[in-house]
C-alpha cells in the first residue's frame, strides 16, 4: 500500500524549500535523508516515491541497483545539474522513473509526482 510520504535525498537547502512546498500543496508528507546510503533505513516504511540528488557523489550504479532490488517498484525521481551521467547510464535506464534537470521546474516536478500517483493507483486497482 503506497504511503503519502515522499523521501527526499538531497542536501540543497534552496531545493528543499521548493520541493517541500510542492509536496505540501499535493498533500504529501516529506521525509528527508542526507545521503543515498541512508535509504535502506529510511525506506523500511515504504514511501510513495524517492526524490534523489543525482549529483551526490554517493549515487552509484550499485547503490541504485540495490534500491531497485530492495524496494521493487519504488519510483525514484532523479534531479541533476547535468544532462548526462555516463557512469550512471545503466541505472538511469533501469532504476530511475524520471530525471529532472536543474534548476528544478516546479511544474515538471508536479507532473512527475502526478504520474507516480496515477501509475500507483492503476497498479492498486488491478489487484484483487
Amino acid at each position: 500500500m503506497p504511503s503519502d510520504e515522499i523521501l527526499l535525498i538531497n542536501d540543497r537547502g534552496e531545493e528543499h524549500s521548493l520541493i517541500s512546498g510542492i509536496l505540501a500543496e499535493m498533500n504529501f508528507a516529506l521525509r528527508r535523508a542526507d545521503s543515498i546510503t541512508a535509504i535502506a533505513f529510511e525506506a523500511k516504511q515504504r514511501p510513495a516515491a524517492v526524490i534523489l540528488d543525482m549529483d551526490d557523489a554517493s549515487v552509484t550504479n550499485r547503490a541504485l541497483r540495490e534500491i531497485a532490488a530492495g524496494f521493487p517498484g519504488l519510483p525514484v525521481l532523479g534531479i541533476s545539474s547535468r544532462r548526462f551521467h555516463p557512469d550512471l547510464a545503466e541505472s538511469i535506464r533501469d532504476c530511475i522513473y524520471a530525471c529532472l534537470n536543474r534548476p528544478l521546474d516546479p511544474d515538471e516536478l508536479r507532473y512527475w509526482l502526478r504520474s507516480i500517483l496515477r501509475d500507483g493507483s492503476s497498479l492498486e486497482d488491478d489487484t484483487p
